[in-house]
């Protein structure tokens, strides 16, 4: 049980710790679990220990910090934040630390990783974590369901799939995604077709000369090297323009994130390989016709 799940809301309260000289009021997000939580969600304790349900008396009176909220306390390891007092905010609780965890990603990755309190106060739990197998997930529901209005008639019986819910925080850059996505093949078909259009012009403005080169002895994947180089130029030369605009243009958007990849060179060198395939697959085509004319046509050609 628990007052919220990853990728919901927090509250935020002032938070004081006390006997420490100077007392300092610092905002810190609440979250408020019962002893199943932090072993459900394999959360690590990295100091002191979890809540423990058979001490009931420690309901309210204690609390875990993570490792953020030790750090903004000013405390220099998680083991020495075990024992420390603190006030929080929300009913001028006195609280005393018990254990301290990893930093928990409770938001998307767009946020930093900031300080948090969980305590044991059961009047503050809302939702309810189930952890089932993905075998028979149509079957659990139902026994779920039918436990549920056993337990609690009176209350309607929701639920939602925690992965599915949590990335509802990245919709926004999914959308962008499909969008380019989409514009990217339309760009690529429309680019595609100029090319073609444009290598037929070339190859029929050139058919005499490659008629020559036919009867100098020029096989027929030397003519479409030929054709293709010239186009193969500019294909490189539209890559060294595109490169430092898109690098810019991806920077940009993952300083969204405050945890992001980094941007390698291979993605460039990924999508000039594959411009330089399309782009060779679509000027053969018009080559080879061309090449494949018999040289004696070919220089009769107006």
């Amino acid at each position: 049980m628990s007052s919220g799940v990853p990728g919901r809301d927090l509250s935020s309260f002032g938070v004081y710790l006390l006997g420490e000289g100077e007392i300092v009021n610092l905002p810190m997000y609440h979250t408020y679990v019962d002893p199943d939580f932090i072993p459900n969600y394999n959360i690590k304790v990295i100091a002191g220990r979890p809540f423990d349900k058979k001490i009931r008396t420690e309901q309210g009176k204690t609390c875990l910090l993570n490792r953020a909220a030790v750090d903004a306390f000013g405390i220099s390891s998680p083991e020495k934040a075990v024992g420390k007092i603190i006030e929080s905010g929300y009913g001028g609780k006195h609280l005393q630390v018990i254990g301290v965890t990893e930093n928990v990603h409770y938001r998307g990755l767009q946020y930093e990783v900031e300080p948090l309190v969980m305590g044991w106060l059961p009047e503050m739990f809302d939702s309810m974590t189930l952890t089932v197998d993905t075998k028979n997930v149509d079957e659990t529901l139902a026994f779920a369901k039918k436990t549920w209005k056993r337990f609690f008639p009176g209350y309607p019986f929701e639920y939602y799939f925690l992965d599915e819910n949590f990335n509802k925080q990245y919709l926004t850059e999914e959308r962008t995604g499909n969008l380019f996505g989409i514009f990217t093949i339309l760009g690529q078909l429309i680019a595609c077709l100029g090319l073609l259009g444009l290598a037929a012009f070339t190859t029929q403005q050139r058919t005499k000369e490659i008629g020559v080169r036919k009867v100098l002895g020029a096989t027929s994947p030397g003519v479409v090297l030929f054709v293709s180089r010239e186009f193969l130029r500019w294909i490189l030369l539209a890559n060294i323009i595109a490169w430092p605009v898109a690098y810019f243009a991806l920077n940009n958007w993952l300083s969204n994130f405050a945890h992001r990849t980094l941007i390698g060179v291979w993605p460039f060198i990924f999508s000039a390989l594959l411009a330089f395939i399309i782009a060779v697959i679509t000027v053969s085509y018009q080559s080879l016709r061309a090449a494949s004319i018999n040289p004696a046509e070919a220089l009769r050609y107006e």
